[in-house]
């Protein structure tokens, strides 16, 4: 049985469950008068006797408490396959590829994409911020190349232009 199959009867059975606790709920959230579908005619406390409706309702308790703990052995057994796919998840012996080579196969191609494309995107930002910083360095000295062709095109003109520079 594959991995999404089994969590697929997993969550068949949970909701299972739940509609069979929809139901207890419903049922114990009646009066007790109801449960017994009419009330004792004669014999209110006085021990033992024979009234079909009391027969009736303590079939009914009897029938609940059985469901109850149906229900409560559901609970448990899905306890115990939740706690078994907690343990598959993180036990390192125990792995679920194991069941699929294909399925691991293809877990480790994706991964090895995923590192590849990783290490491109770190590669591209470290070349980026090279880049930068090359383009920066160029800037800077284009700056200074053409702040000293303005010197010597037209000294005093430079020196107007720096001022009015730091006026601002």
């Amino acid at each position: 049985m594959g991995y999404a199959s089994y969590l697929e009867d997993i969550r068949e059975r949970a909701t299972d469950f739940i509609r069979r606790l929809d139901g207890i709920r419903e049922i114990l959230g009646k009066p007790y008068s109801e449960l017994r579908e009419g009330k004792r005619k004669n014999g209110i406390g006085q021990g033992k006797h024979s009234c079909s409706n009391c027969w009736e309702a303590t079939r009914e308790r009897k029938r609940l408490n059985k469901e109850i703990e149906e229900a409560a052995s559901g609970v448990q057994g899905i306890v115990g396959e939740l706690n078994k796919l907690l343990d598959m998840a993180t036990d390192p012996e125990i792995e679920l590829a194991k069941e699929n080579s294909d399925f691991k196969k293809e877990i480790e191609t994706l991964n090895g994409r995923i590192r590849k494309y990783e290490m491109s995107v770190k590669e591209l930002r470290e070349r980026d911020d090279r880049a930068q910083a090359a383009i920066k360095r160029r800037d800077d000295k284009i700056k200074e190349l053409k702040s000293q062709i303005e010197y010597h095109e037209n000294p005093e003109a430079f020196y107007e232009m720096q001022f009015n520079r730091r006026l601002r």
